[in-house]
């Protein structure tokens, strides 16, 4: 079974409050057998994922502005077991970070993930889960800090060479991405070069290619889900460009 791609509601966002729980998943604990089967299967077509953890969210949402949560950490082939089922237990979310990069020039860089990622040939924002890295001091968990490290981690651009530009959020059933919007005094091409040349440096890069996208009609809806579509349309068409 595989999830569902509906469109995603997009709403601006204030602040975000973040707050790690000693919570646990009943879903991981009563279907570990049949986990453990489908991550066997994922693994044999594809011997380079890791089980590592993440951070997966059990309460809050949105509220005048303010977005709110409370996280538990969780085992990636129980949460990707739970994705690949159609996100079949409703009482949790996965809530995720992304950079949203504009270029000086009004164009959007993002990039295709490599064959070796679970989401090999997809075009995406540069993000990922939040995992235990971004925990701060008494359990609060920075979410732009952590949209700060998987921007380095993909492209090498540092987020402190940009401008942020707001928050939002993309939400549609079980997922939820907060997309920071970072503006860089760069032109499209020079910022893809420094990706380029991050991509080339890497032994195993999470990138196989970086996208340039300039007008809405640059959107594909076959290689870009849901949140990064979402991102793409409002920052594009609030561009003088777009068309």
């Amino acid at each position: 079974m595989t999830p569902s791609e509906p469109e995603y509601r997009l709403r601006p966002v204030d602040r975000v409050e973040l707050r790690l729980t000693d919570g646990t998943w009943a879903f991981a604990q009563e279907n570990q057998i049949d986990i453990a089967k489908h991550w066997d299967g994922l693994t044999t077509a594809n011997p380079t994922l890791f089980n590592g953890n993440l951070l997966l969210m059990v309460d809050g949402g949105l509220s005048n502005g303010l977005f709110k949560a409370d996280l538990i950490e969780v085992d990636y082939a129980s949460f990707i077991t739970w994705r690949d089922w159609g996100w079949c237990d409703k009482a949790v979310h996965d809530c995720y970070g992304c950079a949203v990069l504009m270029s000086s020039d009004g164009a959007l860089v993002m990039g295709r993930m490599g064959n070796h990622t679970i989401n090999a040939g997809m075009i995406y924002p540069p993000g990922g889960s939040l995992t235990r890295e971004d925990l701060l001091q008494g359990g609060a968990v920075d979410m732009t800090a952590s949209i700060a490290r998987e921007l380095v981690e993909e492209t090498g651009l540092a987020a402190t060479d940009a401008t942020p530009d707001g928050f939002y959020m993309a939400a549609s059933d079980q997922r939820i991405a907060i997309g920071q919007v970072l503006r860089f005094n760069e032109n499209a091409e020079t910022m893809a070069a420094r990706v380029w040349e991050h991509i080339a440096a890497e032994a195993q890069p999470e990138l196989s290619e970086v996208i340039i996208m300039r007008r809405l009609g640059d959107v594909d809806p076959q290689f870009m889900p849901p949140h990064a579509r979402a991102f793409s349309t409002v920052v594009l068409e609030n561009t003088s460009g777009a068309r």
